[in-house]
């Protein structure tokens, strides 16, 4: 079997070991993460719902003013269903070889960039060896950088080889992260009501012992590091494709 057929075996990405029974104490410690996550968050939405439906009844507050902020909480809950339908995909299908460049393309397909410029350099010649949810790991740093990075104009994903492992780099020209959010980043509902998104992210990265971190300046756009081990990435097979404009 040739270097770049090679499967690698399926990795914790905490403790570094493989195989069935490994893989299937992640996803047991996955599920009952989720389930603390989902039963914690929706309880607090219920607080807050049943304690201005008490101050309604009660004729404590206006119904225009309390109207609002239900819709507010029952959105949040709405939220918090979708993030446990996709959480419980996670590593449902076993790992595949997938190439990041369509994998950004895939994500641009579905969070809509706006006007803002696309750059993919030297990733077009590499897949990597992921959680078919891998797309959605870039899918959810671009809803970041549009969300929360100001005005970003551009965003860059480019690829680089660096002691054995790859290292994909995502950036934009925004904002960037703040100091204070950063060790909390990818928590779930973390920061500046930044919901699940990255949280899914690194866990979905995880899978198959892939890790990100944080390490832009703030003011100067964020860049999100993805750490790729030796055996995970190969050079494609596929022909490189123009990526479309936005």
């Amino acid at each position: 079997m040739s270097e770049n057929s090679r499967v690698p075996g399926t990795m914790d990405g905490r403790s570094g070991s493989t195989g069935p029974g490994s893989r299937e104490t992640e996803l047991n410690r996955k599920l009952r993460r989720m389930c603390s996550i989902a039963r914690h968050d929706i309880n607090n939405q219920l607080t807050i719902l049943n304690g201005y439906l008490s101050l309604l009844e009660s004729g404590t507050m206006k119904s225009g003013d309390i109207v609002p902020i239900l819709h507010g909480a029952t959105g949040k809950i709405e939220g918090i269903l979708r993030f446990t339908r996709e959480y419980q995909e996670l590593g449902a299908n076993p790992p595949v070889w997938q190439n990041v460049d369509e994998a950004v393309c895939s994500a641009r397909a579905t969070v809509d960039p706006g006007s803002v410029r696309f750059r993919q350099d030297d990733c077009a010649c590499r897949d990597i060896y992921a959680d078919p949810l891998f797309a959605r790991v870039f899918a959810g740093l671009i809803d970041n950088s549009l969300r929360h990075g100001g005005k970003v104009t551009e965003i860059q994903v480019r690829c680089a080889e660096r002691q054995s492992r790859l290292i994909i780099l995502y950036e934009d020209n925004g904002t960037g992260i703040s100091p204070a959010i950063r060790p909390s980043l990818f928590e779930p509902a973390k920061g500046k009501n930044t919901g699940y998104g990255l949280f899914v992210a690194q866990e979905i990265l995880s899978m198959t012992g892939l890790t990100i971190t944080e390490t832009g300046e703030p003011g100067r756009g964020v860049r999100f590091e993805i750490v790729v081990p030796e055996g995970f990435f190969r050079a494609s097979e596929r022909k490189p494709q123009v990526s479309p404009s936005p």
